[in-house]
């Protein structure tokens, strides 16, 4: 499987705060989630990867090549959708369109006209005049319409009410029928995740705590509950588990063997959700 974003060993450090030794590889085709409570480094690893941002250890790959100084050739083929707007407010999305046809190299003119038809935006107005949510389609209109290979999302939908989430999970989705391009979003919203997510990257303070694909969470995670008495017996199937006041929810990674070991044991589905609090909150294996 090609790799559109490889890091390796990616080290940062800052007063308060570090990444250690981060690995992780993004594929092409796919939409990757990355997740982690606030101050887990999110931010600071699509920075790394956007160059924005040095570091002090490792490597970053784009495209199989090693990126080693700011290469502005990179930004047209990698954008960045951050949480905030942005947007010089006095301007229209039409004259948008004419700004952004001299800065990139494959500015796609219909497909962004398409796009400002397809979100229901006016073109002719101030976008001081439009809701959050209205405001957001133009960060995403103009994103897709310079025709990036790799769009990084940091927080982009945060805020949003679920039929706008929805245009947009539904454009990401568009965006990846092309199997030469890729999604990157770091969110908190794991329910949209879990709607389109083919991959799921769990970075807590500082480090990677899950790197898995969502067809191996789906085949092979799963939750169970045990109380004391039981907990040794589970925990060599367990990823993690946390103590509640019932007694002791486990996150499996080894389904299909706890089943064959034990065939009359319930386990739940798993949501990212849950996995995300397992991890963060309660005891790793």
């Amino acid at each position: 499987m090609d790799n559109a974003i490889q890091l390796k060993n990616i080290s940062k450090n800052y007063e308060d705060f570090s990444l250690n030794s981060i690995s992780f590889n993004i594929p092409k085709g796919y939409i990757t989630g990355l997740v982690g409570e606030n101050g887990a480094g999110k931010t600071t690893l699509l920075k790394i990867i956007m160059q924005l941002i040095s570091y002090d250890n490792g490597e970053v790959y784009i495209d199989e090549k090693i990126i080693k100084t700011r290469n502005y050739e990179l930004y047209n083929s990698i954008y960045i959708i951050y949480d905030s707007i942005n947007l010089n407010e006095r301007l229209t999305s039409k004259q948008y369109g004419k700004i952004y046809e001299n800065l990139y190299d494959n500015w796609d003119k219909d497909y962004y006209e398409y796009l400002i038809a397809y979100l229901n935006l006016p073109k002719d107005k101030a976008i001081s005049t439009f809701s959050k949510g209205m405001k957001v389609k133009v960060n995403f209109a103009l994103a897709l319409a310079t025709r990036p290979k790799i769009l990084l999302l940091d927080e982009a939908t945060s805020g949003l009410d679920p039929l706008v989430r929805d245009d947009i999970l539904n454009l990401l989705l568009e965006f990846v029928q092309d199997d030469s391009n890729t999604v990157l979003i770091s969110s908190h919203i794991t329910s949209d995740l879990d709607k389109v997510a083919d991959k799921l990257i769990f970075l807590h303070k500082g480090k990677i705590f899950l790197d898995e694909y969502t067809y191996n969470i789906d085949s092979q995670y799963g939750m169970i509950y045990c109380d004391i008495n039981e907990l040794n017996t589970y925990l060599p199937y367990c990823l993690a588990y946390i103590k509640n006041e019932f007694g002791f929810q486990l996150l499996i990674k080894k389904k299909e063997k706890l089943l064959v070991d034990f065939p009359n044991i319930k386990i739940e589905k798993t949501c990212f959700e849950d996995i995300i609090k397992i991890i963060g909150k309660g005891n790793v294996l």
